[in-house]
């Protein structure tokens, strides 16, 4: 039977009796963007909604076993690697995985897939559903464990990545090809939804909507523009304040800006933040990458007008509402929360125009302007947004809450999962 509650009548109360193991290739303390907003969703439909859960988790930086508690979250992870590599899914393009590594990668998995197995096992009837976020082994596992036993699952796409294919085992492969006719597909753009279409020609039913923006924090206030930027950089009223946050690796294309900001004037300046991996694979790639920006930026006598944050950012509607231009560089995506959560503030976005995924929600001249990533383009793209027009930075926010806030994403959230669980 199926019931639909509002949010205000079923705040605190367990009424759901719904228990979700949310599988996530990585989750916090280690960042990861799909494992932060896994998290932050399933707190915020345990609050409104009695949806109870759990996690089972892997690791990129970490090779231990380990339970855990996250912020009130039973939290297992995973990770038991004989050979440090990247791995399937990590890596994203088909080009790269060498067939060393694919060998390596095997090993791991046999290892890794047998813990997730056991795990699984023991707890077979603890859950009515597995929410699987990511591609690695502890994820992949899950899936053909809902296969066998046919528990319903629902597969977050919210990576721009060569493939979904997740790695399955002989005999599984040959003999347990469909998923379980109870599993829905939640596509984060349109360019996602589009290949998954193809990859599961049409069998499942796939939601595709942007990743939600808390409407508690993200929203137009101007009065508190100053009082961030004072407290969470170097600049000043006068600056023109261009902020990007990202991880800091190449695919996020913080070096680009760097040139941009060599095009235009002086009373620009720039704040990119976000985290660096300290350990891990892609450690060596992702700290040789940060030193190239610095060194670029002191190559180019910048260092005045450009600051750097290393670390996880918690406030990040602080960072984006102290900017005048939030800038997106990056070179491919699934989405781009930050670009939906910049334009709740009423901060226009120059942004590089990525197909089906950018130009959906970028207009140009109401809440910023798509560029093609060539300098001269989007350092012109920078100084015109700074003309429009405050009215039409407020209509922009209000459809986007409209579209996007968490209260409509969640409650969403909630009819499907139960309709899922109920067929």
């Amino acid at each position: 039977m199926k019931f639909f509650l509002d949010d205000k009548m079923t705040a605190g109360k367990n009424l759901s009796g719904i228990k979700v193991l949310v599988v996530s290739s990585k989750y916090p303390p280690e960042y990861a963007g799909s494992g932060l907003r896994a998290h932050r969703t399933y707190k915020r439909l345990k609050e409104k909604y009695g949806i109870e859960f759990e996690v089972l988790t892997s690791s990129l930086t970490s090779n231990t076993i380990e339970k855990y508690d996250y912020e009130g979250v039973a939290v297992y992870r995973i990770a038991k690697k004989i050979f440090r590599i990247a791995g399937f899914g990590e890596q994203g393009e088909k080009e790269r995985i060498s067939i060393f590594t694919k060998i390596k990668s095997k090993i791991n998995y046999l290892l890794e897939g047998d813990l997730t197995f056991f795990y699984l096992w023991k707890r077979r009837k603890d859950f009515s559903l597995f929410h699987i976020f990511g591609n690695n082994n502890v994820t992949s596992v899950a899936i053909t464990f809902s296969k066998i036993f046919n528990i319903p699952l629902v597969i977050e796409i919210c990576t721009d990545v060569y493939s979904f294919y997740q790695r399955e085992p002989f005999p599984f492969f040959f003999f347990i090809k469909k998923l379980p006719f109870r599993t829905h597909f939640v596509c984060i753009s349109e360019k996602l939804k589009e290949r998954c279409v193809l990859w599961t020609k049409g069998k499942y039913e796939i939601w595709c909507r942007p990743n939600p923006v808390d409407e508690t924090k993200f929203y137009v206030d101007r009065e508190i523009k100053y009082r961030f930027r004072s407290e969470y950089s170097r600049f000043k009223k006068e600056d023109i304040l261009l902020v990007y946050i990202a991880k800091f690796r190449p695919s996020k294309n913080q070096l680009f800006l760097i040139e941009i900001m060599k095009l235009l004037p002086s009373e620009y300046k720039l704040l990119l933040t976000g985290p660096l991996v300290e350990e891990g694979p892609l450690f060596k790639r992702d700290f040789n990458y940060f030193n190239e920006i610095v060194d670029k930026i002191k190559k180019y006598n910048l260092e005045n007008r450009i600051e750097i944050k290393k670390g996880f950012i918690e406030n990040v509607n602080r960072y984006i509402k102290m900017a005048d231009v939030y800038t997106f560089p990056s070179k491919s995506e699934g989405l781009g929360t930050p670009i939906l959560e910049s334009i709740a503030c009423g901060i226009p976005v120059v942004a590089n125009r990525i197909e089906r995924v950018t130009d959906m929600w970028i207009k140009d001249g109401k809440n910023g302007y798509l560029s093609e990533l060539r300098p001269e383009e989007f350092a012109d793209k920078i100084e015109k947004v700074m003309l429009i027009k405050y009215e039409d930075l407020k209509k922009s926010s209000e459809e986007i809450l409209n579209l996007a806030s968490t209260k409509v994403i969640d409650r969403e959230y909630f009819n499907r999962i139960q309709e899922l669980i109920d067929k």
